[in-house]
């Protein structure tokens, strides 16, 4: 577990698809997590929705004089090399709403601009090159942050997923892409991060998965549990050619095709083992199946 939270307490105030997953990512790096307002809180995250609405907790936090920030500096301390809390200075609801309004006319100005570029259409493979460029801009700053793609040295899967849609809207063409990955640090011991970086016509982010210093157990099942959200696949079916909301886009050219091959007869290879040790543990019966596990249990990382 990181230490780099470990002066921090943390709230939340608003709904944000990430609600659950806040709690987990505090502890997870040192920090304590409240469930309510109260003077030991050193920062409450709030969304701009319960900012603005000035909800029970926001109220009680300006009250006792507590920093209100928003989600991105909760995630850009947690991305950071040694994740620790960033200084929270543009990060305060109020000053973030305060330039947003200073930003406004300018933003309503180049309104006209992108309505003449929509009806202009979009160019796919335009769309599809800026995309792969944010993309490789952000395996570069996981590079520089001491992360490596993670690849199971069992089966030599790497944990990366292009996921795409297509759609034909008013003639025009929208293609939406996302990029998942798992990282795992170059230091040992090892811990983890999965982030998806999301792109579509007019707009592009990305989001954490699972924080730097993550567990594997977390930075996988939250990667598997996105690929299947967006294809309707488990993460080991993801070469089958059914058809989800999204798609998973095969590595290409010759040597794409023998990974894809490779990494599929692995996988098959070791789902049957599996099967095998199973038949063999029950046709040796449940006490020596249990004796097995008991002897195991000495080595067990949880003891």
């Amino acid at each position: 577990m990181g230490k780099g939270f470990k002066d921090v307490n943390i709230a939340f105030a608003g709904t944000h698809e990430h609600s659950e997953k806040i709690p987990q990512w505090v502890k997870a790096n040192g920090g304590i997590y409240s469930r309510d307002v109260t003077e030991l809180v050193t920062h409450l995250v709030a969304t701009e929705a319960a900012f603005t609405k000035n909800v029970q907790a926001v109220q009680k936090a300006k009250k006792l004089n507590i920093r209100i920030v928003t989600y991105d500096w909760l995630e850009d301390s947690l991305m950071s090399k040694t994740p620790a809390p960033k200084c929270v200075g543009p990060y305060l609801w109020e000053r973030v709403l305060k330039d947003k309004r200073k930003r406004q006319p300018a933003k309503m100005s180049s309104l006209k601009n992108v309505r003449q570029k929509k009806q202009r259409g979009v160019d796919p493979e335009k769309t599809l090159g800026e995309f792969r460029k944010g993309a490789r801009a952000i395996i570069s700053d996981m590079e520089d942050l001491g992360y490596h793609l993670y690849v199971d040295k069992d089966t030599g899967v790497a944990y990366t997923a292009t996921l795409v849609r297509s759609s034909v809207v008013n003639s025009h063409f929208h293609k939406e892409t996302f990029l998942a990955r798992v990282y795992e640090t170059n230091k040992s011991p090892h811990t983890y991060s999965a982030f998806v970086k999301y792109s579509r016509t007019g707009a592009s982010g990305k989001d954490i998965l699972a924080p730097g210093g993550s567990t594997l157990d977390l930075a996988v099942s939250t990667f598997e549990k996105f690929f299947k959200t967006k294809t309707g696949l488990e993460w080991k079916d993801r070469f089958d050619d059914s058809r989800g909301w999204f798609t998973f886009e095969r590595p290409t050219g010759i040597l794409g095709s023998l990974r894809i091959d490779a990494q599929s007869k692995i996988t098959d290879s070791v789902a049957r083992e599996h099967m095998s040790m199973a038949n063999n543990d029950s046709a040796e019966g449940p006490g020596l199946m249990l004796e097995k596990r008991t002897a195991g249990s000495a080595n067990s990382p949880l003891n």
